[in-house]
């Protein structure tokens, strides 16, 4: 079973085509999305840009809906606002979604707190990225892998840019902290492989920014086992979502954008 741990969705209907086409084509049977487009992609790498931005969960649900189960949504959480919204709606969703770097809100701070807390309630993963700022590093992640124990937390595109060896060192004695592979050098990959083993690594295609393409070839050229492989590209994933089961027919939804 095929499955990407990390696509984004726009909340559009040519998004959402987009995204089946590209899963249609790679045999790709679920994915884990979350919102995107929230902030302009020249302010990524300044965190706290989208400090006011709310993402319309909701909507979100509403178009994996129409595409039969084979999106799996996460959460996209604001910290800087009370989690009532997620604490109603979370059981709809297999996952919590952090942005630090739209909202920038510290990870070890009691507003990203309130949301753990009822992750933990719902079982759900939290997925986040880190940044070289205070507050957002890697190692404040393994201060709240160590809080929360009984938490799974994913670290996106393997920590800190293309070649972040030291987050793989850094989470290594966090068995709760599992390692998604879009964006990092496949060398570095490689090294996450030997430190933290198959069993805790993700693949993920970052879409629309990335691709399945790209970051399939990278998993296919590390040499692995077929088991380790199997596990990175959806054993890993589905065990963590408590999914145990292949789909028995595969949609191949298309979507047609509405007439404007």
């Amino acid at each position: 079973m095929l499955i990407d741990s990390h696509a984004h969705l726009s909340l559009e209907l040519t998004g959402l085509a987009s995204l089946l086409d590209s899963m249609n084509r790679f045999d790709i049977d679920q994915a884990v999305v979350v919102g995107g487009g929230l902030v302009d992609l020249s302010k990524l790498q300044v965190p706290g840009s989208g400090r006011e931005i709310l993402f319309d969960n909701l909507a979100l649900l509403e178009l994996c809906e129409m595409a039969h189960e084979r999106l799996l949504p996460f959460f996209f959480a604001n910290p800087w606002v009370r989690p009532d919204h997620y604490a109603s709606v979370g059981p709809r969703f297999h996952g919590l979604k952090l942005g630090p770097v739209v909202h920038g809100c510290p990870l070890v701070s009691p507003q990203t707190r309130s949301y753990l807390d009822l992750a933990a309630r719902f079982r759900h993963p939290v997925y986040l990225h880190c940044l070289e700022q205070d507050g957002l590093r890697v190692t404040d992640l393994c201060h709240l892998a160590a809080d929360y124990p009984d938490l799974t937390f994913i670290l996106g595109h393997g920590g800190v840019g293309h070649f972040d060896y030291a987050a793989i060192t850094s989470i290594a004695p966090f068995a709760n902290i599992f390692y998604e592979t879009s964006g990092p050098f496949k060398a570095v990959v490689a090294r996450a492989v030997e430190i933290l083993g198959p069993h805790r690594l993700l693949f993920g295609s970052e879409h629309p920014l990335q691709g399945a393409a790209t970051e399939l070839a990278k998993i296919n050229d590390l040499g692995l086992s077929d088991e380790a492989y199997d596990a990175i590209t959806g054993g890993n994933i589905a065990h963590l979502l408590g999914h145990s089961r292949k789909l028995t027919k595969k949609v191949v939804t298309r979507v047609i954008p509405a007439s404007r």
